[in-house]
């Protein structure tokens, strides 16, 4: 899911870069531990992004990716976009289970981190004095829509960039300086379990 002027270049560099590097971990380091090694795939694209051939100051990708190992499921996540199961909830028909939760300034725990490396988080009616500034964001995201379309978002400390609606992405290295960092939050289930409470 890329953004800005060069995101379309962000997604393929991630999409032609990120499960390489981690087949590549894999395979110099066989049996580790794969939470380890995703977070250190995720980092090492995002820091050879900055180095690429295109301007990634202001554009990048969201990244969602699904591994497998010995029975268990492991969902890496940037940003907003999600990995959804459907599952045949009987009576009620098709069901979508969320399974991986949005980084964004919705959540409290993603604001406070990105405030403590710099970052104003207002939304566009804040910054331009149409709503008072406020902090009252907290949404059950996979529940709650955003229906007014002006989330929060971050923003230098001095200039009215780059405003991302996200917390955590590949590339964006001005918002990096803010706190939009490249590392993964990653959930492991054991995929017995997630198919069980998918069949209830």
């Amino acid at each position: 899911d890329g953004h800005g002027a060069d995101g379309h270049r962000c997604a393929q560099f991630g999409r032609d870069h990120l499960a390489s590097k981690l087949r590549q971990l894999n395979d110099a380091h066989p049996g580790a531990d794969l939470v380890k090694l995703l977070n250190t795939a995720h980092l090492a694209v995002n820091k050879a992004m900055h180095a690429a051939a295109f301007d990634d100051d202001m554009s990048g990708t969201t990244a969602i990716n699904i591994a497998f190992r010995d029975g268990f499921m492991y969902v890496s996540n940037l940003g907003d976009s999600r990995a959804i199961v459907g599952v045949d909830n009987g009576d009620d028909g098709l069901v979508v289970q969320p399974l991986s939760f949005d980084q964004t300034p919705y959540r409290k725990d993603e604001r406070e981190r990105c405030r403590a490396a710099g970052a104003r988080i207002l939304t566009i009616s804040m910054l331009d004095g149409v709503e008072p500034i406020h902090d009252n964001f907290d949404v059950g995201l996979g529940e709650q829509i955003d229906e007014e379309g002006d989330p929060p978002r971050l923003w230098l400390p001095n200039a009215e960039v780059p405003g991302c609606a996200f917390t955590r992405s590949l590339g964006d290295a001005v918002a990096e300086s803010i706190g939009c960092i490249g590392k993964p939050e990653i959930m492991q289930r054991e995929v017995d379990k997630v198919c069980a409470r998918a069949r209830r």
